[in-house]
C-alpha cells in the first residue's frame, strides 16, 4: 500500500495508512495558536483515498445476520454526515446508494419482532451518463481520487475521474446536510469534460434491496419538485422524500425526468440536488411534508442554505476544547466533538442512539443510557438547546416508563433499558438487559437534573424535569427494601452486563442517592413539597464498603451469584461516577482506584483493562480522569491516548470494541469530551461554582481552553491550567 504525506501551510504533517484507506491529513494549527486565535480554520480536514478493491457502491450484503443485511468482508469505512435528523454514509462512489437513516423511520426486526431503525433511501443517488456510459454501471470506468470530510461545516467533497471512450469528465461531488433545516440534504456536482459533450444526469431516490411499501412515487402537480417517494414500513411508519433540482446555465430537463448539461471542453458545468427527507415522527403525511420542506429549501436557494449551514456549525465550534501539548488527543477530541454533534439537533424529537443516525444496525437505533449519561452532559455546554431535546424525549417517554413499572409492580416511572419511538421498552426479548438492567432509570433522572443545574431552564424544571425526578423519585423507594444495613436494592444488574444478578451494585446505590437528593431539590425549586420518605430513603441506602480494606465494593459479597461466580467481581463502579461527584469520601475514592488499580493488574483481558479486546473505549477516559486527579499524570496520559486508539481511519469515527470495523460509538466520543470538559478541568455541572476540583491534566498537557461554555444560561470563556483553579472569563453581549 502506498503512503503519501501532504504538506500543510501550518501546523502538523501526519500520515496513517490502513489496509483499505490513506488519510493524507488532518489539517489543523498547533493548539496554542488556536488558543490566541480562534480561528475556524483550524478544526480538521481529513483528506482520504485507496478505498480498497471491492465495488464501492455495495453497502450490504443480503440476510446474513439474524435476516438482516450485514457488512460486506471488504467493507472500508464510510465517512458520516449527520444533523440528529437524518444521516447518511456515502461510499466512495457518493452518487452510488449509500447508507441512510431517518430519525423516526422504523421497521419490525425481521427474526424478533421489535421495533428498530429502518434502512432508508439514498436520496443524493445520480447517474452520469456520456458517450453512452454510466457512472453508476460502468464502475469499471470511474477511479474515485479522493474523499476530503471538512469538519468546520460538515461538508464531504468527492473528486472523482469517469473515462468513456476518448473523453474524460472530472467530476466533483459536495454534500452536506442542513443544520438550519435539518431535513434538508444538499449535493453540488462539478463537471468538467476533456471535449465538447452533452451529459445527461438522472437523480435518483434509490431504495433497491430495501423494506418498505410505496404509497407515493409521482410529484404531485402544481408543486416543483422534480420526484417524490413515499414509502410505508411494516409497522406503519412512514418516510417521505422530495427532490428539487436547482436551475443552471446550459442545463434542461427533458420529459422523461433525465436533464441534458451542455459542456464545452475545459468548462465547468454545475448539478444541484436539494432534498427533503420527513418521517411520520414529525408528520403523518411525510411525503407532503417534504415537498413543502424541499420548496422552503428552494426559496432560500442551495447557496444560503450552504451559508447557514456553515454559520451554524461555526457557533457550535466555538465550543471546541483545545488541548496544549497533544496534538494526537487534540485531533481525538476535534473528531470526537464533530460527530457527536452530527448526531444532536434542539429539533430531535426521538433521542439520540448510540450510534446517532450513522447507521441502523447496531443497537437497532434504540435510545440507551448512552444518551443521557455521556452524550447530554457533552453536549449540554456547547448547545444546551439540542440537551433540552434530550430531556424532553425522556418527558414524552415518562407515560411508557410507568407502565412498564407498574408491569413489574413497582410504583412511579421504570425507564427502558432501549428505548424506541414512544419511549416504549424495545430490547429484544431475549437480552436480559430488559429487566435487570435498570440504572438507565436513574440515569434519566440525573442528566435531567443537571440539564436543569446547567441552565437554570425554569420551564423545562416545570413541565419536563420535575415530572421525571418525582416519578424516577417514586421508583426507588418501591424498588427497594429495608433491612438491617439499610436501604437494599437486590437482584440487579449494573454496568458489567456479565454479572446479571446481584445486591446492591455501588454504582446502582449510588445513583439511587444522587437522584433522590435531585428529587427533593427538584421539588422545592418547582415549589413542591418532597415526601419524606424520600429523605429517609435516601439517607439510608446502604453502600457496600470493605471496612478493612476501606474500598467501596462493587456489590454485596454475600450476593448469590459472587458464591457461584467469584471472578465476577466487577471493578469502575465508582469511576464510572467520576464525572458527577457521587457522594462519598475522597480518601475513600482514592484508596478505591488504588485498590482496584492492583486487581487490573491481573485481569487481561477484561472489559475492565484499558485497552484491552473485550475493554469498550468509553471505560478508558474516567480511568485516565482518575488517576490524573489522584497525581498519576504519566497513566492518565497513557490510558487516554489508549481511548484515542479505538478511532476507525480515515475519518475518525469511533468503534466501540477494538476489533471492529466501523463505527460512529458516540459514548466512546462522549467520554473522550466528558474527561477533557469536566474531569481534567475539575469542574462538575451544579447550580453553584462548577470548578469543585483543582485542574489535573495529563502528563505532557499544560492548558484546556474552550472559547465558550454555557453555564447557567450565559457564555464564558474558560481556560483551565495544570494545578490551578480553572477560570471563567464572562463572554459580554452574549454569544
Amino acid at each position: 500500500m502506498q503512503l503519501c504525506n501532504i504538506e500543510y501551510r501550518h501546523g502538523i504533517r501526519r500520515t496513517l495508512g490502513t489496509a483499505g484507506f490513506t488519510l493524507l491529513g488532518v489539517v489543523c494549527l498547533p493548539s496554542h495558536a488556536l488558543a490566541q486565535s480562534g480561528a475556524q480554520s483550524e478544526v480538521p480536514k481529513i483528506v482520504a483515498h485507496e478505498f480498497g478493491s471491492g465495488n464501492p457502491s455495495e453497502p450490504y450484503l443480503p440476510e446474513i445476520n439474524r435476516y438482516i443485511p450485514s457488512l460486506p468482508a471488504n467493507y472500508v469505512a464510510r465517512p458520516y454526515l449527520g444533523d440528529g435528523f437524518l444521516g447518511i454514509r456515502p461510499n466512495p462512489n457518493p452518487l452510488s446508494q449509500s447508507e441512510t437513516v431517518a430519525a423516526g423511520y422504523v421497521f419490525t426486526n425481521p427474526k424478533d419482532g421489535y421495533e428498530m431503525a429502518s434502512p432508508a433511501p439514498y436520496p443524493l443517488g445520480t447517474d452520469i451518463r456520456v458517450n453512452g456510459s454510466s457512472v453508476l454501471s460502468g464502475a469499471g470506468q470511474l477511479h474515485v481520487q479522493s474523499q476530503t470530510l471538512d469538519m468546520s461545516d460538515g461538508e464531504l467533497v468527492t473528486e472523482m475521474t469517469f473515462t468513456a471512450g476518448d473523453l474524460q469528465l472530472d467530476i466533483e461531488v459536495t454534500q452536506f446536510l442542513a443544520r438550519s433545516v435539518p431535513s434538508l440534504m444538499c449535493q453540488e456536482i462539478r463537471l468538467k469534460s476533456s471535449g465538447d459533450s452533452s451529459v445527461e444526469i438522472t437523480p435518483e431516490i434509490q431504495r433497491e434491496e430495501l423494506p418498505g411499501t410505496v404509497y407515493r412515487d409521482k410529484p404531485l402537480e402544481r408543486t416543483h419538485v422534480t420526484q417524490l417517494l413515499g414509502i410505508e414500513s411494516d409497522r406503519g411508519s412512514k418516510i417521505g422524500i422530495a427532490l428539487l433540482i436547482a436551475p443552471e446555465k446550459n442545463l434542461e430537463r427533458r420529459e422523461d425526468g433525465v436533464y441534458i448539461l451542455s459542456l464545452k471542453q475545459g468548462k465547468e458545468g454545475v448539478f444541484r440536488t436539494i432534498a427533503a427527507v420527513v418521517t411520520s415522527a414529525y408528520d403523518p403525511a411525510p411525503d407532503l411534508q417534504a415537498i413543502r420542506v424541499a420548496s422552503w429549501g428552494e426559496m432560500l436557494g442551495f447557496d444560503e442554505l450552504r451559508e447557514r449551514n456553515r454559520a451554524a456549525w461555526k457557533e457550535l465550534w466555538k465550543s471546541r476544547v483545545v488541548v496544549t501539548g497533544d496534538d494526537t488527543a487534540q485531533q481525538s477530541l476535534d473528531a470526537a466533538f464533530f460527530y457527536l454533534h452530527s448526531s444532536a439537533h434542539s429539533g430531535l424529537l426521538t433521542g439520540v442512539p448510540p450510534f446517532g443516525a450513522s447507521q441502523w444496525l447496531n443497537y437497532s437505533g434504540h435510545v440507551f443510557w448512552d444518551m443521557d449519561a455521556w452524550i447530554l452532559p457533552v453536549v449540554l455546554p456547547a448547545d444546551p438547546a439540542a440537551a433540552k431535546a434530550m430531556v424532553r424525549f425522556r418527558y414524552e417517554g415518562l407515560k411508557a416508563a410507568e407502565d412498564k413499572a407498574a408491569s413489574f409492580g413497582f410504583e412511579g416511572a421504570m425507564y427502558p433499558w432501549e428505548a424506541g419511538l414512544d419511549g416504549s421498552e424495545v430490547t429484544p426479548a431475549w437480552a436480559n438487559t430488559g429487566w435487570v438492567e435498570q440504572h438507565v432509570v436513574l440515569e434519566v433522572a440525573v442528566a435531567a437534573w443537571e440539564y436543569y443545574e446547567a441552565t437554570g431552564d425554569a420551564y423545562v424544571l416545570h413541565h419536563y424535569v420535575w415530572p421525571i425526578e418525582n416519578q424516577v423519585a417514586e421508583w426507588i423507594t418501591h424498588r427497594g427494601v429495608f433491612t438491617a444495613r439499610g436501604f437494599e436494592i437486590q437482584n440487579i444488574m449494573g454496568h458489567n452486563e456479565g454479572v446479571a444478578n446481584v445486591a446492591n451494585d455501588s454504582m446502582v446505590n449510588f445513583l439511587c442517592k444522587m437522584a433522590l437528593s435531585d428529587a427533593i431539590k427538584a421539588a422545592r425549586a418547582a415549589g413542591q413539597v418532597p415526601p419524606p420518605t424520600w429523605t429517609r430513603v435516601e439517607q439510608a441506602i446502604y453502600i457496600p464498603v470493605d471496612t478493612r480494606e476501606q474500598i467501596v465494593l462493587p456489590f454485596s459479597l454475600d450476593s448469590p451469584y459472587l458464591k457461584q461466580h467469584p471472578e465476577a467481581y466487577t471493578l469502575s463502579n465508582l469511576q464510572m461516577l467520576v464525572f458527577h461527584d457521587p457522594p462519598v469520601s475522597f480518601p475513600l475514592f482514592k484508596r478505591t482506584w488504588e485498590y482496584e488499580e492492583g486487581l487490573r493488574a491481573h485481569r487481561s483481558p477484561s472489559g475492565s483493562v484499558p485497552g484491552t479486546v473485550r475493554s469498550p473505549g468509553f471505560i478508558n477516559p474516567p480511568l485516565a480522569v482518575c488517576a490524573a486527579m489522584f497525581g498519576d499524570r504519566k497513566k492518565a496520559a497513557e490510558v487516554f491516548h489508549l481511548a484515542t486508539e479505538y478511532q476507525v481511519a480515515p475519518f475518525l469515527l469511533s468503534k466501540e470494541y477494538r476489533p471492529f470495523l466501523d463505527g460512529n460509538y458516540l459514548m466512546n466520543q462522549a467520554s473522550l469530551l466528558m474527561a477533557a470538559m469536566y474531569g481534567f478541568t475539575g469542574l462538575r455541572i451544579s447550580e453553584g461554582d462548577w470548578r469543585t476540583h483543582p485542574v489535573s491534566l495529563p502528563e505532557g498537557w499544560t492548558r484546556i481552553e474552550i472559547q465558550r461554555i454555557w453555564i447557567h444560561g450565559k457564555p464564558f470563556h474558560l481556560v483551565a491550567e495544570q494545578g490551578k483553579t480553572a477560570v471563567f472569563t464572562p463572554i459580554p453581549d452574549g454569544p
